[in-house]
């Protein structure tokens, strides 16, 4: 009680730090963008492997997380205090379903900003990383990574090897992100349940079926610095979440704790940018031993050219999820991609990655795969 007290005064305290005021009604703006891709992969997996592909293929995908519609409604009160909202919705994977994404509302002045509702945390929303730097096909590994699983720290880390990145997701919360002072800037960001969104009910039900596993009470914070020394510019970035585990059927789980740093430099046109996350055993059951959710270490380098970009990619992650030490699973991701903007609004791009995944608990489970990617996106 004492809590929800605390944060309902707090919210109260940002509308009405200024008095009441009348403003004119928001001005709502529309855009989106679609996005689609043709994709050709080849895996290579050993007799007796565990990859569920094999051979070469090819498919056309829409990519979901650049397609969506976003209204957007802004104002600004007399007494100076601005404020808006943001609905997106999104593509959903089944034919011809449509989510919401993210929803929420916004209040800012020149103490800051804050954001009430379903928005990614402020440990995602700040990154700074190897793939903060690179065009716009290899960034996001879900148009490449297929049937392997998805690499934690690139791009945004996942819950499949580690949960630094989208520790809460984008889940409703309420976040505030400071100005900047020299160039320096945090931001703090408080989600109740990793699981609650768009009205949805608590994690109740999928805990007690094992189909999740969930955090309450989670808190993140990042610090941020941004810079230009004679043409030379420095972003660096530094951020951690904490959280409480919800058990899954009974069973007694690790707390969230995890961390992150990057950065990047870039001059005439080149960016260079790293990022390494470490999840500890975030999740894992407490009476499992050695377990661990997850590690990335990510490096990108990056050239722009007026309307194209080329870039090369690395990333790596760990994880050691078995009961027993020994039963690591490394990946390791090699990328070379460019994008081009071929006219206002209208974008192309392509890519080839190199991914190898080792599973030294089970046998013959090494999987290579090379995947290829030639896509185009319009924005509107």
């Amino acid at each position: 009680m004492k809590k929800t007290l605390l944060t309902t005064s707090a919210l109260a305290g940002v509308v009405f730090v200024a008095g009441s005021a009348f403003a004119e009604a928001p001005k709502v703006t529309f855009s989106g963008s679609t996005d689609y891709y043709v994709r050709m992969t080849d895996y290579d997996t050993p007799t007796g492997g565990t990859e569920p592909q094999n051979g070469p293929g090819w498919d056309i995908n829409q990519h979901a997380v650049a397609s969506e519609l976003i209204w957007d409604a802004n104002a600004t009160a007399d007494n100076g205090l601005q404020f808006g909202a943001n609905v997106q919705l999104r593509y959903a994977g089944a034919a011809g379903a449509v989510s919401t994404d993210e929803a929420w509302i916004d209040f800012a002045g020149s103490w800051g900003r804050v954001v009430l509702g379903d928005d990614d945390g402020v440990l995602d929303n700040n990154q700074v990383s190897g793939a903060s730097v690179l065009p716009v096909a290899a960034y996001d590994t879900g148009r490449f990574t297929g049937s392997l699983a998805t690499p934690a720290g690139w791009a945004s880390p996942t819950g499949t090897n580690g949960s630094v990145g989208e520790a809460s997701s984008d889940v409703s919360k309420i976040a505030y992100y400071s100005p900047s002072f020299a160039g320096f800037s945090v931001a703090v960001s408080a989600t109740p349940d990793s699981s609650s969104e768009y009205g949805a009910a608590n994690t109740a039900t999928a805990v007690a079926t094992g189909a999740t596993t969930s955090y309450s009470n989670i808190l993140e914070g990042t610090v941020n610095y941004k810079g230009d020394f004679s043409g030379v510019g420095v972003a660096l970035y530094a951020g951690g979440a904490a959280g409480e585990a919800n058990a899954t059927l009974g069973a007694a789980r690790d707390d969230l704790s995890a961390w992150q740093v990057g950065g990047s430099v870039s001059v005439a046109g080149f960016s260079l940018g790293l990022g390494y996350g470490d999840s500890d055993d975030s999740g894992c059951l407490t009476v499992q031993s050695g377990c661990e959710s997850g590690k990335f270490f990510n490096a990108g380098l990056a050239y722009n050219f007026g309307a194209g970009a080329v870039g090369i990619g690395y990333a790596t992650t760990f994880d050691a999820k078995a009961t027993t030490a020994g039963t690591e699973m490394e990946a390791r991701y090699y990328s070379i991609d460019a994008s081009y903007t071929i006219a206002q609004g209208l974008t192309g791009y392509g890519g080839v990655m190199f991914a190898t995944r080792d599973n030294n608990a089970v046998t013959n489970s090494e999987a290579d795969s090379t995947v290829f990617v030639l896509g185009t996106r319009v924005n509107f």
